[in-house]
């Protein structure tokens, strides 16, 4: 009777001269076998970083669901307190409310708001830097006093230091020319700087022109809005009629606030 043994050891060599025979084959399964391993690892981690944001989120969500359940009976304890308050008797006549839709926003009424406010503004930049130089003499013909205004505005300001920022070419007389009456003069600035410095030293520079100018009383303020004028002769008109009744010239309106003098002059009244 054989014994088994060789019957193993040629199994074993036919394993052997198998594996020899296909190495290459068996180096390749065992190194894409460490890659899908390392990747599996990997993909292990990833789930275990998710699971523990998931975990993080799902504390935050249960606590802010905890705090609106809170908020929710809250509301619900002060909505049944004003349901409970005391009742107060309604007038036999009360004023008339208007329906729910008459009182949504009017789109059409905002936009038209919002457009006007944007022009107000840009138009209260603008003056903001725009002097007024009231009621100037007028000569025989519109060329004549535009050459005239402009070598006065600009003799003025460079006396006072501001030539730098005037605006030349855009001065110019308010209203239409007639006869007997003297228009108001705008005078452009730069910035509102050189235009405050022109108003406020305007009439001291006054003497040391050589102009005809000087004779006529001249007064410079800033350019208003038509509410402002309005107010302006009303403040001036108040002035006038406290001075006419004193005999003194004791009032004087400055940038729509009514003042005093210390040492007023006889008033003399308007022709």
């Amino acid at each position: 009777m054989s014994e088994p043994t060789p019957r193993v050891d040629t199994i074993n060599l036919f394993a052997l001269n198998f594996l020899i025979e296909n190495r290459y084959q068996a180096r390749d399964w065992f190194e894409d076998t460490a890659k899908a391993a390392d990747q599996l690892l990997k993909l292990a981690r990833q789930l275990e970083r998710e699971l523990s944001e998931t975990t993080k989120l799902n504390k935050e969500l249960t606590e802010q669901l905890t705090e609106s359940n809170e908020k929710t009976k809250q509301l619900e304890f002060e909505l049944q307190a004003f349901n409970n308050r005391p009742s107060f008797p309604i007038s036999e006549n009360p004023s008339p409310t208007p329906p729910l839709q008459n009182q949504l926003l009017d789109l059409p009424a905002i936009t038209k708001i919002i457009k006007e406010t944007i022009v107000a503004e840009k138009a209260s930049q603008e003056r903001s830097c725009v002097a007024v130089i009231e009621k100037m003499p007028e000569l025989l013909n519109d060329h004549q006093t535009g050459v005239a205004d402009q070598n006065f505005v600009q003799a003025i300001a460079k006396e006072i230091g501001v030539e730098h920022d005037l605006r030349l070419r855009k001065l110019h007389r308010q209203g239409q020319r007639k006869e007997g009456r003297n228009r108001h003069i705008k005078v452009y600035f730069n910035t509102k700087e050189s235009r405050d410095t022109f108003i406020y030293t305007f009439r001291k520079c006054l003497p040391k022109l050589q102009e005809n100018y000087i004779r006529f009383n001249l007064n410079v303020r800033r350019d208003m809005a038509a509410d402002e004028l309005a107010r302006l002769r009303e403040l001036r008109k108040e002035a006038y009629e406290k001075n006419k009744a004193l005999g003194l010239l004791k009032f004087y309106v400055s940038d729509l606030i009514l003042k005093e003098v210390s040492n007023p002059r006889p008033f003399v009244a308007r022709p």
